[in-house]
């Protein structure tokens, strides 16, 4: 890879299928599927100017961000665009561990979320409150199938689907099997949520 280049991967773990976008610059992306044989094929889609990329677990659905149109995409069927409720600008925050992927309402302050199948109509897709503007940088959500807040100054993390809240100290990592990771002091700390 050159100077500028990144890589996002996301896998299906159930098909074993991964996903790779390979950013070339700012707005020039592709992206490339990859299945459990090893074979490699460049993934049709109607831009290469694409933002966050999703994958369900348990089957080969792929849904990505069209920055040029301002939509989401998916492979489910050939160029889907994923509607809702008439929400012009949305944010692909990602997929859980069900195949429910969320798009938040907005760009990259959001405080609606709206989470459901690509085989279940959006209209029938569930809806859930951030309580508030929130970046889409402080969204976690995690293979418990759950919606988490981030908040790095106040050390918090909410789980929006339960209303529930825990403390963290340090610089936030990530939340990874029910288990807050942060750094103190250079050293890391596991801590249950």
């Amino acid at each position: 890879m050159t100077a500028g280049q990144s890589v996002d991967l996301e896998i299906s773990e159930l098909t074993g299928v991964l996903y790779a976008k390979i950013n070339y610059s700012n707005t020039l992306a592709s992206i490339y599927r990859i299945d459990r044989n090893e074979t490699l094929t460049r993934v049709s889609t109607t831009t290469r100017n694409i933002g966050n990329i999703a994958v369900a677990s348990n089957n080969d659905q792929l849904v990505y961000e069209d920055l040029t149109s301002d939509r989401m995409r998916s492979n489910y069927t050939p160029k889907k665009t994923i509607s809702l409720n008439g929400i012009s600008m949305g944010s692909l925050l990602g997929a859980d561990n069900n195949d429910n992927f969320y798009i938040g309402v907005g760009k990259s302050q959001i405080n609606k979320i709206y989470y459901g199948k690509l085989t279940e109509n959006t209209s029938s897709w569930k809806e859930l409150s951030t309580g508030g503007l929130v970046n889409t940088n402080n969204i976690v959500i995690n293979s418990d199938n759950n919606v988490y807040i981030v908040d790095r100054n106040q050390g918090t993390i909410t789980d929006i689907k339960n209303n529930k809240k825990n403390t963290f100290e340090g610089s936030f990592i990530e939340l990874n099997n029910s288990s807050i990771i942060s750094k103190i002091d250079n050293k890391l700390t596991i801590k249950s949520f």
